[in-house]
């Protein structure tokens, strides 16, 4: 709801939009509950159907067109059986300019959409006025990555801002004239739509045929090639740095091994958002040191690997030069040998770490996940304290797996001084001496906790129950160990009897 319209009030047709809005993104909400909306009142008609037609199956479209019928033999071809009159639109033209998203989803047999393409691109308006997002997934019978594409062209309008292309296929031919065919489909695409701004790649596609994208989509601004099964080498790393728009990127398999030794200009002089899954240290540190970009906000890393402890430390001085401009960081990483926080025994790491002041959102996963005691350092309340004012802005920590560790008192300490905070996970928490822990603060805005005790630990469940269900009052998912949790809910279900709920 945007602000001004909740300044002047909402008019009855808003009014009727926001519940079917809410009804589509409720959990507890049915497609068949928008359908009887849009039934009961002509002024929930049209909010309701928009809601429901928003994200369309094209094949559930296409049934709504009397003139076309699939015809099955080894592969399901879609056929225009007989002249498509003004009449047969209606129902069609009724729904599609109200879809945003359009799927297709082909995992089994190939389904040829060749004469039907053709055919709403023939229409004297465009089939799909409203159509934002494209999202094209196709199986093992698909003759090439061409057909695909070629598919895909048929839909295709200025009013496309995202495109996602999954091809299962395999092999994928590295050369030859399947590929020459995508580059020239794929620069006419380019020269046709501009506008394209987001790119999505799953699967299989030729190193070739990638190249032809980032050329003919210069303009692209998001890039996500994670799910490619192939590794990014220094010529793909070295054309996406020279995206002059690009500010989103998540790339997988960055590996030293494949990474040429010259170095390369810089580049990425717009990059706000950079996410990699799957590789080592020395390859993220050949990416990182190719990025130009100042305003780096986000930085994902999951699944990284250092060959050594050193190696690990380098790779978080060299994070640290976005240290003031980053506000998301997300770091999974360990070295072969063991885990991290068996070295880092002078907290280096952990000084560099403190050196992010602006972080709104902060994930480690780079040490042991169950707790040993002499390994892991457990912070105390002044620690926690002074770690808390370093992160004022924090509102989604995870240290599930991390550095240090809390006790019950240090946590308490950190929540109190971390006024932002929404979604907490700790593990590991050593329980202590909690005679003298005073509760004053409450953390109204969290609603998201996860929270373990370590192993080992001997603990009063009612105790801690009533410290976090005091010190976490708004509550809505929570993971906690099972003889707390269980007591938070009999808390709970006794307070509501005493309110008479």
């Amino acid at each position: 709801m945007n602000h001004t319209a909740a300044q002047r009030g909402l008019s009855i047709v808003e009014i009727c939009r926001e519940i079917c809005l809410c009804l589509r993104t409720d959990r507890s909400g049915t497609r068949e509950d928008l359908a009887s909306l849009a039934r009961c009142n002509r002024a929930f008609s049209d909010p309701a159907l928009d809601a429901l037609w928003e994200q369309a199956n094209l094949l559930h479209l296409l049934d709504l067109i009397p003139a076309i019928k699939s015809l099955h033999s080894r592969q399901i071809v879609f056929k225009v059986i007989h002249p498509v009159q003004d009449e047969a639109w209606v129902r069609f033209d009724f729904y599609a300019p109200r879809v945003h998203t359009l799927d297709h989803h082909c995992y089994g047999y190939h389904k040829s959409l060749g004469e039907v393409g053709k055919l709403l691109q023939a229409r004297d308006r465009p089939s799909f006025p409203m159509l934002r997002s494209i999202r094209w997934g196709v199986g093992h019978n698909y003759p090439s990555y061409r057909c695909a594409l070629s598919e895909v062209s048929h839909f295709m309008s200025s009013s496309v801002r995202s495109l996602t292309i999954s091809y299962s296929a395999f092999p994928i031919p590295d050369e030859g004239e399947a590929d020459e065919e995508s580059l020239t489909l794929l620069e006419s695409l380019g020269s046709a739509y501009p506008n394209l701004r987001e790119i999505k790649l799953d699967e299989y596609i030729s190193r070739k045929t990638l190249v032809g994208f980032m050329h003919s989509f210069h303009n692209v601004q998001s890039l996500d090639l994670r799910r490619l099964r192939m590794d990014t080498n220094s010529e793909t790393l070295h054309i996406l740095s020279t995206l002059e728009r690009l500010e989103s990127l998540s790339l997988s398999e960055i590996y030293s091994i494949v990474l040429a030794s010259a170095t390369q200009p810089p580049g990425f002089q717009l990059l706000r958002h950079l996410s990699i899954e799957m590789a080592d240290s020395e390859g993220v540190l050949y990416l990182l040191r190719l990025v130009s970009s100042s305003s780096l906000r986000s930085c994902i890393l999951k699944d990284v690997v250092a060959s050594s402890w050193r190696d690990a430390l380098t790779f978080f001085r060299e994070l640290s030069r976005y240290k003031m401009s980053l506000t998301e960081l997300r770091v999974g990483l360990n070295t072969s040998g063991g885990t991290l926080v068996e070295f880092d025994s002078d907290g280096e790491m952990m000084t560099e770490l403190l050196g992010f002041h602006h972080l709104e959102i902060l994930a480690l996963e780079v040490g042991y996940r169950e707790f040993v005691d002499g390994i892991i350092p457990v912070v105390d309340c002044h620690e926690a304290r002074r770690i808390a004012r370093v992160w004022p802005r924090l509102r989604v920590m995870d240290m599930a797996d991390s550095l240090f560790a809390f006790s019950l008192s240090s946590f308490v300490e950190f929540v109190s001084n971390c006024p932002n905070l929404e979604e907490v996970t700790v593990r590991n928490v050593t329980i202590g001496d909690l005679s003298g822990l005073e509760l004053g603060y409450r953390a109204y805005r969290v609603t998201h906790l996860e929270f373990d005790v370590a192993e080992d630990e001997e603990y009063n469940p009612m105790r801690i129950a009533d410290i976090l269900g005091d010190l976490f009052p708004n509550l809505i998912e929570y993971d906690i160990s099972y003889d707390i949790e269980q007591m938070m809910g009999a808390i709970a279900e006794e307070d509501e009897g005493e309110n008479g709920v």
